[in-house]
């Protein structure tokens, strides 16, 4: 889900998404949030103010997600 240029906080707490000290979605060295099954990165994760540390971001979860679902088969 895309949530735009920051980070929607609301989103983060009713979802029950742990936050860093930064205020941003904490997650750990796979990009896995404190939730089951929820990953974050780009500007919902923090991390540099760029759309292109964001776009790396987001590529670097999306490809922990896909050796997470593949190594659930």
């Amino acid at each position: 889900m895309a949530v735009g240029a920051k980070m929607d906080k609301e989103l983060a707490q009713s979802s029950s998404l742990e936050l860093n000290d930064r205020g941003f979605v904490k997650i750990d060295e796979n990009y896995k949030t404190n939730q089951a099954k929820v990953f974050a990165g780009g500007d919902f994760a923090g991390g540099k103010a760029t759309v292109a540390w964001a776009s790396r971001s987001g590529r670097e979860a999306a490809i922990a997600i896909d050796e997470w679902l593949s190594s659930k088969v």
